[in-house]
């Protein structure tokens, strides 16, 4: 299981291609403040993000990562025209899936990788007014892209990303995969089985950081 990716984006927004006023000393004041308080609260902000992810690590399951390596080692003895060894790894595949899902029936999602980032905005408010200002008009010309870009630099955040098994469908693209390698459809066989490594589902849990300080 990978180690959990934590990082720090930090955006200051400067330059807007368009004329911002510059900040009185009271603008310069105010956002002086809340970078204090929002360093105030900084340490728990990261116990709570750590301690949502450690809530999420417990689920992870050592079957369902077992699962997904030897598929990939599947995968791989494939491609060194290792069928027997190839079909054996299968076999581990079919035998950890059964386990988890006799574990729990109604799971649907076997987590197998947890992953944090954090990004923080550091701007002056009329920095951000002006930049949702110009996000507003590009959307009144349908210029959707270019606003969603400006959009994206005023995230201030938590992410929680955690990768997982669908239940539903990877155990049968898993079982329909042995019978093309019995036929010597070794090619197709590799490809159903890189197409179920990219079921793979990815789902995020985005945690607002000005409500996590706020709270």
């Amino acid at each position: 299981m990978k180690n959990i990716v934590s990082k720090k984006l930090v955006t200051i927004v400067l330059g807007l291609g368009m004329a911002i006023s510059m900040p009185t000393w009271a603008e310069q004041k105010k956002a002086e403040e809340q970078s204090k308080t929002a360093q105030a609260v900084q340490d728990e902000v990261n116990r709570e993000s750590a301690k949502q992810a450690e809530e999420r690590r417990k689920k992870i399951t050592e079957d369902a990562i077992a699962a997904v390596q030897e598929t990939k080692n599947a995968l791989k003895l494939l491609d060194e025209k290792k069928v027997d060894e190839a079909l054996a790894a299968l076999e581990k595949v079919t035998g950890k899936l059964e386990l988890i899902v006799a574990r729990d029936p109604k799971l649907s999602l076997a987590p197998i990788d947890v992953a944090v980032s954090t990004y923080d905005l550091i701007a002056l408010p009329a920095t951000v007014k002006a930049m949702v200002k110009q996000a507003e008009n590009h959307l009144e010309d349908y210029e959707v892209q270019a606003a969603r870009k400006l959009l994206e630099n005023l995230v201030s955040e938590i992410v929680i990303s955690t990768t997982s098994i669908p239940l539903a469908t990877y155990p049968k693209a898993i079982k329909a995969i042995a019978p093309l390698i019995d036929e010597g459809k070794i090619d197709e066989a590799k490809k159903e089985l890189q197409l179920a490594l990219n079921t793979l589902v990815i789902t995020d849990k985005i945690i607002p950081l000005p409500v996590l300080r706020a709270e």
